[in-house]
């Protein structure tokens, strides 16, 4: 009988801590949360075509000349 006391003393214990800790959120902040969250989801794994074709860049010049330069001569 002492440890079944002791159980619902715990029960009662969590159940308000669960209960004094949730906290009310309006409709509409909900709804903000859910779309920001729906919209991260549909762009996961979608990469952008950060680099492109940009042509010569300095760099691949720079190794051209040094190519034809050092190695060449």
């Amino acid at each position: 009988m002492h440890l079944a006391s002791k159980k619902v003393k715990l029960d009662n214990a969590f159940n308000y801590n669960q209960s004094n800790t949730s906290m009310t959120t309006s409709k509409r902040v909900a709804e903000k949360k859910v779309a920001k969250f729906e919209k991260n989801i549909t762009k996961r794994g979608i990469l952008q075509n950060q680099r492109g074709n940009k042509g010569l860049e300095p760099i691949h010049i720079f190794l051209v000349l040094f190519a034809v330069l050092f190695i060449g001569s």
